[in-house]
């Protein structure tokens, strides 16, 4: 279903272009547009199951360096600079105490923050801060990106981590998302040694994950 859907979709409007329905170059450009749209949407869809299936396989490949999350993590967030200025959104850090390097992927942990960034992202109301925060455990060190959106529902947490499934399921698809983030978020956080969880109530989300201290 999540296949057919844009195949579908990129079906019906290139026919529409071919039949000479969209007669006007504004109405082409405009139905070009959401076929390449489309596509993207198969494009992401089609990796992040490539990612799942070597993750159930055992098969992903982990290369764990230490990572000094203090200049990592600013890094990360530019990247996402430009999305969340569009709703106002600010990035600020937050730790008690210096946290040391943590032993992980880069390009994992890079992933992994990803997904749950712009899923704060999508969720937080314009003008908020989404709250990046470091803390140091016994031999590990714990992340957490913090949103003041709407939250959970209490009926839905035990599922957010299934395959394919969305909280918000009228805006899921509009928004590009793919039902698969969290799922492989999970897998690649355990994969690298670590545990992922969230807590959520009305107004505020919390996703915290774990991983290794490096030695």
């Amino acid at each position: 279903h999540e296949i057919k859907t844009p195949v579908a979709a990129i079906q019906a409007l290139a026919e529409t272009v071919i039949d000479g329905m969209a007669p006007t170059a504004e109405q082409r450009q405009r139905y070009l547009g959401n076929i390449v749209s489309e596509s993207k949407h198969i494009d992401r869809l089609i990796h992040d199951l490539l990612d799942l299936a070597q993750l159930d396989a055992g098969e992903l490949s982990i290369i764990r360096e230490p990572i000094a999350l203090t200049e990592f993590l600013p890094a990360e967030l530019d990247k996402h600079s430009s999305l969340a200025a569009t709703k106002q959104l600010t990035f600020k850090i937050e730790q008690s105490a210096p946290a040391p390097p943590v032993l992980a992927d880069p390009d994992r942990l890079s992933q992994v923050l990803a997904n749950l960034i712009s899923n704060a992202i999508r969720h937080s109301p314009p003008s908020t801060p989404i709250i990046i925060g470091l803390k140091s455990l016994a031999n590990k060190v714990q992340i957490s990106v913090q949103d003041f959106g709407s939250g959970i529902p209490a009926a839905e947490l035990d599922h957010i981590w299934d395959r394919f499934y969305r909280v918000d399921k009228s805006r899921a698809r509009r928004d590009g998302g793919t039902g698969l983030g969290l799922a492989i978020t999970k897998k690649l956080v355990q994969a690298m040694d670590g545990t992922i969880a969230v807590d959520s109530q009305p107004g505020k989300t919390v996703f915290f994950f774990t991983l290794p201290a490096a030695k």
